[in-house]
């Protein structure tokens, strides 16, 4: 009896000790994920695999990370695992919708998402889903939407600092900066020294608030914890070109664009700078190209019209009206345009 009982007691023990090691492979995949490392991510999930086959989590995050690689098929197979295991659960959900909106199924993805939340629209789960509508909300020109989606996520989620950050852009994006700056004096977060998301985000919200000088250490802090992240590199260029830093600002947005060079931003924050540098027909060359790859990107045509409204001419002009038209059709919420816009009607 005694031989059965330490047999059980070592069995169990062993049980317990897998079932640890898969959870700390996943949480493993989970810190090299958020650091955009997928192909280490996959190491730690295939491991956490082999240790608990049956346990959909590994199966669920390997498909996450396998479509941010953009290894859909591969994906499909592991989404289709995890289901398997997790009859009893809305997780299948939340990674179904993930795969689709990775695979550009917007119309796909929103119906997933809906599904879910007729469902259940107040749990950590829903925040996930909400944030993912958000995203896609930003991309259709439904800004109000996506706020309206970032309010429900904090509502939810009140620290999450993503969330917020977005809330309180939007609001001063809309004017209603008295709001916005209510939400940001209440901001508290302890630990900052290695927290990607709120140095970015700070960042970007004081970058909005058109106070660069504060801005930037924020996002050399953002870059120093995440240096693969493309947005915190560019945004310390283009801060720089706030701050009238240009040699500074093209060194940045140049190494920009020479890990990414279909980048749209970069091309137009560049074109920034050289308008700046009174370089006109060089930031053309770059905002058509910018155009050419992203012809829904408002900030470029609102550039180009500057360049035009600044050269001058009658043909110029209406190239400038033309520009500043599409820039204002295509972020009717971003205020920018309508500025120079007035200017040129009153000629």
């Amino acid at each position: 009896m005694r031989s059965i009982l330490l047999t059980l007691v070592i069995f169990l023990t062993i049980s317990a000790s897998a079932q640890e090691k898969w959870k700390s492979l996943v949480a493993s995949a989970n810190k090299k994920m958020s650091n955009q490392d997928y192909k280490g991510a996959l190491q730690d999930l295939e491991e956490a695999i082999d240790d608990c086959s049956k346990c959909p989590t590994p199966h669920f995050r390997k498909a996450m990370a396998l479509a941010e690689l953009k290894e859909f098929d591969k994906a499909k197979k592991a989404l289709k695992k995890g289901k398997e295991y997790s009859a009893e659960s809305n997780m299948h959900y939340y990674y179904t919708a993930f795969l689709q909106w990775k695979q550009g199924e917007k119309e796909e993805t929103l119906l997933t998402l809906q599904e879910f939340l007729s469902k259940d629209s107040t749990s950590s789960l829903a925040a996930s889903m909400y944030e993912i509508r958000a995203s896609i909300r930003l991309t259709q020109k439904l800004n109000d939407d996506a706020y309206a989606d970032n309010l429900r996520i904090i509502k939810i989620q009140p620290k999450n600092f993503h969330a917020l950050a977005s809330v309180i852009i939007h609001e001063i994006h809309s004017r209603d900066t008295a709001k916005a700056m209510q939400r940001f004096a209440a901001v508290q977060v302890t630990d900052t020294s290695k927290n990607f998301t709120y140095n970015y985000e700070m960042g970007h919200i004081l970058f909005t608030l058109d106070r660069f000088k504060e801005a930037l250490p924020f996002f050399e802090r953002a870059f120093v914890i995440r240096p693969q992240s493309n947005s915190a590199l560019g945004y310390i260029g283009v801060t720089h070109a706030r701050l009238n830093n240009y040699e500074e600002a093209l060194r940045y947005l140049n190494g920009l664009l020479k890990l990414s060079p279909d980048s749209p931003s970069a091309l137009t924050n560049i074109a920034f700078v050289k308008i700046n540098q009174g370089l006109h027909n060089e930031a053309l060359d770059y905002l058509d190209k910018a155009i050419n790859i992203a012809p829904g990107s408002w900030d470029a045509y609102n550039n180009r019209g500057y360049i035009y409204f600044k050269l001058g001419g009658k043909e110029n002009l209406k190239k400038a009206l033309a520009d500043y038209d599409k820039a204002i059709a295509l972020a009717p919420s971003y205020y920018e345009p309508y500025w120079k816009y007035k200017e040129l009607i009153a000629l």
